[in-house]
């Protein structure tokens, strides 16, 4: 937003105050900041991972939340739960620090080891077609579609 504002000197202002009083007087334009569409069409869901390497997801349910404005992920890997940080700029995307629990998961593992590596590869991301695809290098890692 831009923002027309008034201020004034606060005659008797409080010590721990700037010594002004801010008033908005009106709204004059209305700008989205890039990349914030992005960011919301990502946090509105828990992405269902469909896909990865384009091969078919068919155990364990590996899922992820994306909450841009607080820069977390979390999710499970399959068996296993996940939790990070994610940072996003435009299109690009990077997952840092994931840390996950410490379960026996049999089977799973076989989608959870590839899963967590793809995420640390990712730095590109689109929304398109109410899918969430993830890219590394380039090349399609993973394909989440929204959970109903």
């Amino acid at each position: 937003y831009t923002l027309k504002i008034e201020v004034e000197k606060d005659p008797a202002p409080a010590k721990d105050t700037s010594g002004f009083r801010y008033y908005l007087k009106e709204i004059v334009g209305r700008i989205p900041v890039p990349g914030s569409e992005n960011n919301a069409k990502l946090s509105m869901f828990r992405w269902k991972l469909d896909k990865m390497n384009g091969m078919p997801v068919r155990e364990g349910n590996p899922f992820l939340v994306i909450n841009p404005f607080g820069k977390k992920v979390y999710g499970s890997g399959g068996c296993n739960s996940i939790s990070g940080n994610a940072e996003i700029r435009k299109e690009n995307i990077e997952f840092s620090k994931i840390i996950q629990t410490r379960r026996m998961c049999g089977n799973s593992n076989s989608v959870e080891v590839p899963f967590l590596s793809n995420l640390r590869k990712a730095d590109n991301f689109k929304v398109e077609s109410g899918k969430l695809f993830i890219y590394g290098a380039g090349e399609l890692l993973l394909e989440f579609s929204p959970e109903s």
